[in-house]
């Protein structure tokens, strides 16, 4: 098996291939596809899922820059704002958040 993964490594152009480095990759590549960490547990035959942790990092680092791409404080758009009720800039929201603009009472 080492031999193969020699002439492998040679042929692919990756130094340090072996058998655990695939492992790491697949593991690393379901979680980041969104895979379940309980599924990958079973996935990789681990007991319990403190193997699993190891591969988490990755995933868990991938997972807060993604998050941020759905953040609604992203959407908000300063340059052009109408503020309404609450301080929601209606006209920078995808969607209508409000029917009617809040308005103050008269005195």
């Amino acid at each position: 098996m080492k031999s193969y993964f020699k002439r492998l490594s040679k042929a692919v152009g990756v130094p340090r291939l072996h058998p655990h480095l695939l492992r790491h990759t697949y593991a690393t590549s379901f979680l980041l596809n969104g895979g379940d960490v309980f599924l990958l547990k079973q996935n990789l035959g681990h007991s319990t899922l403190v193997m699993v942790e190891h591969y988490l990092h990755i995933a868990s680092t991938r997972a807060a820059i993604r998050s941020q791409e759905f953040s609604p404080l992203d959407r908000f758009n300063l340059k052009d704002s109408r503020r309404y009720k609450h301080g929601i800039d209606r006209g920078s929201i995808d969607g209508n958040i409000y029917s009617k603009p809040h308005r103050r009472r008269p005195r």
